[in-house]
Order: C-alpha cells, then sequence, then structure tokens
C-alpha cells in the first residue's frame, strides 16, 4: 500500500506521524505536550541521482521503498526535464531506469514495483525488477491500452484499462498469477485510481460520481458498483463488506 499520488516536487521528504482525535477531548498538559510531539512534521533528506537536482514521489510504502521520478527542474514553469522512473530504498537510490519510459507508478512493503510501458502502439502495465527489467502483466487484445497503477502490501495489483476511451479497473491477483479481472466499473469522463489497503479496499477519485465495489474486490468479491458518497473532490472509498 502506498500514499501514492500526492506528487511533491522534491529535493528531501517529509514524514509525519499522524494522530486523529475523534470528538472533543481534554487532555492532562503531558499527554497534550506528548501528542503534540507525535504530530511534528520531520524533514528527512533523501538521495538524488547524480545529475538530478529535484524529483516526486508517486507512491510510498510508508517506511522502506518508493517510486517516483527524478531530472532537473524546468527553466519555465513547474515540469521536470530529463525525468526518469526511480525506486528508493530507506531514501537512497536504488534504480534510475534509463529512459523517460517505463513508468515506476507504486511500490509496497515487499518492494514490488509496478508502473507501464510501451510495447508496439500502446501501453501495458508491468512489473518492474530492482535491475530495471519488466515483466507485462497478462492483458486483454481488445484493450487499447492498460497500466499497473497501485500495488498493495498483499500484492494484489490493481491498474486501468482503456476501451473505447472507457477506463476500467483491472486487477491482477496476487492469489493468482497469471490472471486478471475487469471489475465492473462506471463510464465516468475521469477515472483515477488513488489506493489500495492490504485488505483489497480501492479508493477512487473521480469526476461528478464516484463508485463503491461491495465484497473484497481484490479477492473476487466485487459487485456491480453503486454510486457512492463523496466528498468535494470527488473521493469514494470501496467497501470490504
Amino acid at each position: 500500500m502506498s500514499d501514492r499520488r500526492r506528487r511533491r516536487t522534491l529535493a528531501a521528504v517529509w514524514g509525519a506521524v499522524p494522530v486523529m482525535v475523534l470528538g472533543l477531548v481534554t487532555l492532562p498538559a503531558a499527554q497534550a505536550g506528548a501528542a503534540a510531539a507525535a504530530c511534528t512534521w520531520r524533514k528527512t533528506v533523501w538521495d538524488l541521482p547524480a545529475g538530478a537536482d529535484v524529483g516526486t514521489l508517486d507512491g510510498y510504502d510508508g517506511g522502506r521503498w518508493a517510486v517516483g521520478i527524478t531530472g532537473n527542474r524546468a527553466r519555465m514553469g513547474d515540469g521536470i526535464m530529463n525525468a526518469r522512473g526511480t525506486l528508493w530504498d530507506h531514501g537512497k537510490v536504488a534504480l534510475r531506469v534509463s529512459d523517460e519510459i517505463p513508468h515506476l507508478n507504486d511500490v509496497n512493503a515487499a518492494g514490488l514495483v509496478v508502473g507501464d510501458t510501451v510495447v508496439g502502439n500502446g501501453f501495458v502495465g508491468i512489473t518492474v525488477d530492482h535491475d530495471g527489467t519488466t515483466h507485462q502483466l497478462p492483458g486483454d487484445p481488445a484493450w487499447d491500452g492498460y497500466s499497473a497503477d497501485l500495488v498493495s502490501d498483499s500484492g494484489d495489483i490493481v491498474g486501468t484499462a482503456s476501451v473505447d476511451l472507457k477506463s476500467r479497473v483491472v486487477v491482477w491477483p496476487a492469489g493468482a498469477p497469471g490472471t486478471y479481472r475487469v471489475l465492473p466499473t462506471r463510464d465516468v469522463k475521469y477515472l483515477h485510481l488513488q489506493d489500495v489497503d492490504r485488505q483489497g479496499r480501492i479508493i477512487a477519485h473521480a469526476t461528478r460520481a464516484s463508485a463503491v465495489w461491495s465484497g473484497t474486490p481484490t479477492a473476487g468479491g466485487a459487485s456491480s458498483p453503486r454510486t457512492a458518497p463523496r466528498g468535494p473532490s470527488g473521493t469514494a472509498v470501496s467497501s470490504a463488506a
């Protein structure tokens, strides 16, 4: 699981220990001070590859592994020139790919990296070894293209496939290597997969509508999606019930 897609331009990575309080409570002074200290943001400097002066994070397991891109600051605007997919291990660069592709989209606590690359005329979902070797995930030849966007700490891979300009959520379950399943997906103009947890619950970001997959989506228990309540940004959480 990762804190992916919260992309940040960085030459350092910021970490925090969140504390959530439900309801209004009054803490003794000592406890209040400890709670405040636990919420303090800690700056941790991560390495950049030689020749790079900026980077972003796309996926982070919360402890050891992270993926993103590194490169050079654009002369104008916020873009990154010479962008290359990068893998970090405890803040040290473990891999920087040699070209603009493959893209490294997410990594789990076991160091399993997923992403996409171009094969023929379209994108395909892949896993990426720590030496840069890629392995294509199976897909439907009828798809226009597909990508591996998320990977849970259980090893389930979640991505999207494009079919006739429509997005479909695809799962490559860890328990059935070499197979995939397409989850029922509502037609929306924009669908962005945000995160997946160890239980297979998927957080999605969509425009104007969101969907919840009941059951455990990555374990084969997902039913047809239903419209879900969402926040102002359009984020919805799938249900594992």
